[in-house]
């Protein structure tokens, strides 16, 4: 199965929500083909993920386009 998991924080950012959705990827990666899209700039990798960042710097209107 494909998942994509979206998210406003993943790690190096500080937030409840970034260790966890590492953690996620990890372990659903062992049965699905994952991939996150993280308004991040310098994520931190996870084998057999697919990491899509988005900076965070664009305006709101560019970053919901790409």
């Amino acid at each position: 199965m494909r998942i994509l998991v979206t998210t406003p924080l993943y790690p190096p950012d500080l937030g409840d929500p970034a260790p966890y959705v590492k953690e996620l990827g990890k372990r659903l990666s062992k049965d699905h083909r994952i991939t996150i899209l993280a308004f991040t700039r310098y994520p931190e990798k996870i084998d057999h993920v697919r990491i899509i960042a988005i900076s965070k710097r664009f305006a709101l209107p560019v970053r919901i386009m790409l």
